[in-house]
Order: C-alpha cells, then structure tokens, then sequence
C-alpha cells in the first residue's frame, strides 16, 4: 500500500512538473518581449534582404513587414478566443 502511494505522489509530482512547463511556455508565447525580439529580427532580415535586392525604400518596407506581423500576432490572439468560444 505504502508502495502505491509513492507512485501515486510521484506521478502527481510529474503531472505538477508538467504543468508548471506549460504555463511558463504559454506565458512566453503570449508575452510582449518574444514579440518585441520576433518584430526586431523580422525587421532586421527583412531590411537585410531588401537592401541587397536594392529596394529604393528598404526601412520603410521593412517596418511595413514588422507592422503586419505585430498586427498578426495581436489579432491571432482575438481569433484564439473567438475559436474557443465555439
């Protein structure tokens, strides 16, 4: 019997583990710093990219990429919801 309980506390100590990892990795795909460093490496490539193929305006149509993508993540999240509820 005693055997059974520590199993059983071992398996709930795993489950609590667990748990734990995927509240702090909802947390980090949900923060403003992952999106802040997504949106400054999108605007870094971008920029990279189009000054190579010699765009005329290449900082502005990388901010253009970096502001539809921020966008995109802010109404992922209003969709999310909206799915949830159905």
């Amino acid at each position: 019997m005693e055997e059974r309980l520590q199993k059983i506390e071992e398996e709930l100590q795993t489950i609590k583990a667990r748990n734990a990892r995927v509240e702090t990795d909802k947390a980090w795909e949900t923060s403003a710093i992952r999106t802040t460093i997504l949106a400054v490496i999108t605007f870094c490539v971008t920029a990279i990219a189009l000054f190579i193929v010699k765009n005329e305006n290449a900082m502005r149509d990388a901010l253009i990429a970096t502001v539809g993508f921020v966008f995109s993540t802010l109404s992922l999240s209003f969709v999310k919801r909206r799915w949830m509820q159905r």
